[in-house]
């Protein structure tokens, strides 16, 4: 199947690896600007503090669990790395 057909017949976009990885990129910097602090450092706390979790701090750290398993070349389990490795991903 053609990727125009996928993005139509499921009413997704299908992003090169590279594109989506920089919009992780952004998304996890917008939350560490948000929260002063960077990721290492907000994981920390949550371990040590597991009350200063949230929702959106939990969003926050998955996004970077998976970017750190992308980036070390290892697979996260999902479809989607799958895909990522083959340089496109769907959502």
């Amino acid at each position: 199947m053609r990727i125009q057909e996928i993005e139509k017949r499921y009413g997704v976009k299908v992003k090169s690896g590279v594109e989506w990885i920089r919009e992780l990129q952004a998304q996890i910097k917008s939350y560490e600007l948000k929260y002063h602090c960077n990721s290492q450092q907000m994981m920390e706390s949550v371990i040590n503090d597991p009350n200063r979790e949230n929702e959106e701090v939990c969003q926050w750290l998955q996004m970077y669990t998976v970017l750190n398993k992308i980036t070390e070349g290892k697979n996260t389990g999902g479809t989607h790395s799958k895909i990522i490795n083959k340089s496109s991903t769907t959502v």
